[in-house]
């Protein structure tokens, strides 16, 4: 999920988006989890909005 990300929107994403990005990686493993399952909300909207692009680019599975 991650990596997909770094590949595809990161390169494009605004200094405020790489900074959001960042703060989303200081989450321990668990709350990653549950905000990129939709499970619980990111702690701030600029890292909501991240979580939302990762989720999104995400292939749905059967």
């Amino acid at each position: 999920m991650l990596m997909r990300y770094l590949d595809c929107e990161y390169s494009q994403a605004s200094p405020a988006e790489r900074a959001a990005f960042a703060r989303l990686l200081e989450c321990t493993d668990p709350s990653l989890q549950e905000m990129f399952l939709g499970v619980q909300a990111a702690p701030d909207p600029d890292m909501e909005s991240v979580a939302r692009k990762i989720r999104a680019g995400t292939p749905d599975r059967d």
